[in-house]
């Protein structure tokens, strides 16, 4: 998921925008960092976060108009596997099985220490667990570490099996 659409889905989650009101930015920040289930995992700091909200709402000194924060008990919490996707990344030989938040950018990282061309086949919502369910059904086909021997057939039990496939 891209850093401006989780800051989006954040601002409508726990945010009243309307003309008029006005919340710090600071006081924006630590909310985000409350509502995102793992910001580790999200890889959003504090510099995007600003540079997002000011894509569409104004600032003055260190506040941000036109928005405010809801009381938590209001906030729509998100789980992780609403943000997180599990990827199918191979390299020709091989399918790497992860999960990401931003499997494009886990592309672009991975590519850096790899000799071969990777390619992104596909990203599907989920998290730990289904990532773990699809190791666990390959295990015959491991190679190592989260690459396995996959044939497509196997690409495309994944696809049966899985909803909201997206093929890259």
């Amino acid at each position: 998921m891209r850093a401006s659409n989780l800051i989006l889905i954040f601002v409508d989650s726990c945010c009243y925008v309307e003309e008029g009101l006005r919340c710090s930015q600071s006081e924006l920040w630590a909310a985000f960092c409350d509502w995102v289930p793992d910001l580790k995992k999200s890889r959003i700091g504090r510099n995007t976060f600003y540079k997002v909200l000011l894509d569409y709402f104004s600032r003055v000194g260190s506040f941000f108009e036109n928005l405010t924060l809801m009381d938590p008990y209001e906030w729509e919490y998100l789980e992780e596997e609403d943000l997180c996707r599990v990827y199918l990344i191979g390299d020709g030989e091989c399918i790497k099985i992860g999960i990401s938040y931003n499997p494009s950018y886990r592309l672009k990282i991975m590519q850096t220490g790899n000799s071969r061309e990777l390619v992104l086949f596909a990203t599907f919502p989920g998290g730990e667990k289904e990532e773990e369910y699809l190791h666990s059904y390959f295990k015959s086909k491991h190679k190592r570490g989260e690459w396995y021997f996959l044939d497509d057939q196997d690409i495309l039990r994944i696809f049966g099996y899985f909803s909201g496939v997206e093929l890259k």
